[in-house]
């Protein structure tokens, strides 16, 4: 029976209790899609850590060019999708065909969004103060559903948080998202080569996973993660690892999960290894960096 206090302190047509669904299934575990494998859910544990808690979910990729940063955004957001019911990615990139479906999530989305400004439209807030009232309004409502049950990956973090020049519309907005996040089972993944270039009153002292890459100097197609539980130190404006955990990629390893390749040999010489049946992690996107160019190694530029 409910109590007056309750009955008193409720309007009658509001909802006293949380009727949500339950996050975890009838066993007390974490709720994953049904035609997992085994190896597939001991995976699915482990990267379900980053999407909940009682902190914003905020990771950031460094390393430098080459370094498979873009190997490990989309491994991430490809998997989170695979594993969990109703997980959807949010980019803010374009990537290749064999990701599958995603949402773009860039500038003149946050402009059809939040405002129609055109000086907004250019990357430039004009009244960033107006803006900021906009996007919480925005987060408050429209965006709480948006975000909700979701792996955000940002491959333009430096543009957004870039600490010599503030005010980017993006970066007010997902400010506003940091403080959020935690209640919305939401990982945020923000990638750049160096972490002293972004802003460290607004995005850094919000990152609670600091991912450095690495090449493995034995396997130019494997990657070393080290995974660094961070606490950002005001004083000497650096991250203060808490603990760290390590792993490889093997970008060009075939994974029959994320799928077949088509019999059109047109299409298969667009992919990584056209030999074999799978894709790989390497075939999620196209990278950026200038040492996967084919071009000659003289002719190279070093990042």
């Amino acid at each position: 029976m409910t109590s007056k206090i309750i009955k008193e302190s409720h309007p009658p047509d509001e909802p006293i209790f949380d009727e949500s669904v339950s996050a975890f299934n009838s066993d007390g575990g974490i709720e994953l899609n049904a035609d997992l494998i085994p190896d597939q859910i001991e995976d699915a544990v482990f990267w379900n850590r980053f999407r909940t808690g009682q902190e914003a979910s905020v990771m950031l990729i460094t390393g430098e060019g080459g370094s498979g940063k873009g190997v490990l955004l989309d491994m991430i957001c490809w998997k989170f999708k695979r594993y969990y019911p109703n997980c959807k990615a949010i980019l803010d990139f374009i990537p290749r065909r064999p990701f599958g479906h995603y949402h773009l999530f860039d500038t003149s989305f946050v402009v059809n969004q939040v405002d129609k400004m055109a000086a907004i439209a250019k990357g430039e807030c004009s009244n960033p103060k107006a803006f900021e009232e906009k996007s919480r309004a925005w987060l408050a409502s429209d965006g709480q559903v948006f975000f909700k049950n979701s792996v955000v990956g940002l491959d333009e973090i430096r543009k957004y948080h870039n600490k010599r020049r503030c005010g980017h519309p993006m970066g007010i907005l997902l400010t506003d998202f940091y403080t959020i996040g935690r209640h919305l089972d939401t990982l945020l993944i923000g990638a750049t080569v160096k972490e002293n270039e972004l802003d460290n009153k607004a995005y850094l002292p919000h990152v609670k996973y600091h991912v450095k890459m690495r090449k493995d100097l034995n396997n130019e197609y494997v990657f070393i993660a080290s995974i660094n539980w961070v606490q950002w130190d005001k004083m000497d404006e650096r991250f203060f690892v808490l603990g760290k955990y390590a792993f490889p990629i093997n970008g060009a390893a075939p994974h029959p999960e994320i799928g077949l390749k088509p019999d059109d040999e047109y299409l298969r010489r667009q992919t990584f290894d056209p030999k074999s049946d799978y894709y790989c992690w390497f075939d999620l996107f196209n990278s950026k960096n200038a040492q996967s160019l084919n071009i000659p190694k003289s002719m190279r530029k070093e990042q």
